[in-house]
C-alpha cells in the first residue's frame, strides 16, 4: 500500500518569484561575504601596522644600548 502524494503545480508567476527571490537571497550573500573579507583585510592591515611599529620601536631601543 503505498500514498501517492503529489505536489500542486507552480504556476508561472510563482517560479518567476521564486527565481527572484533566490536572485535576491544570492546577492545578499555575495554583499556579506565581500563585507567580511574586506573587514577582515582591514583588520589584518591593523595588525601589521601595529607590528611594524613594535618592531620599530624595538629596533630603536635596543640600538642605543
Amino acid at each position: 500500500m503505498s500514498i501517492d502524494i503529489q505536489q500542486p503545480e507552480l504556476g508561472l508567476e510563482t517560479e518567476i518569484f521564486n527565481a527572484f527571490v533566490g536572485h535576491k537571497e544570492d546577492e545578499k550573500h555575495q554583499r556579506k561575504k565581500h563585507k567580511a573579507k574586506r573587514l577582515f583585510a582591514a583588520r589584518r592591515a591593523i595588525e601589521k601596522h601595529r607590528e611594524r611599529r613594535e618592531l620599530a620601536e624595538h629596533l630603536e631601543d635596543n640600538w642605543l644600548y
